[in-house]
């Protein structure tokens, strides 16, 4: 990556040194997001949100049910609750 930065940066213009370098490092970070998310995209989802879950997140919301409950009726741990409860609320906007 080095090499092939400083052959960009030997071709451009004097003036535009330092926009190409930043273009260059955001390059660089994205090109590593990418491929750190293409490979490491974790287990995948054993779990999906069916009509019996969506009554339960409904029950929890309006305080009829603790998290407890909700957790034991969903046989589901306390952060996957959480973290499925939170794409519940925002797809039912």
């Amino acid at each position: 990556m080095d090499k092939i930065r400083i052959q960009i940066l030997d071709n451009v213009k004097p003036k535009a040194v330092e926009e190409v370098e930043v273009l260059l490092d955001e390059l660089e970070k994205e090109t590593i997001k990418n491929y750190v998310k293409e490979t490491f995209k974790g287990t995948p989802k054993k779990y999906s949100v069916t009509n019996e879950t969506r009554e339960v997140f409904k029950k929890f919301i309006n305080g009829e049910i603790k998290t407890n409950q909700a957790l034991e009726e969903l046989n589901i741990g306390k952060s996957t609750f959480f973290r499925y409860l939170k794409e519940f609320k925002k797809n039912e906007e």
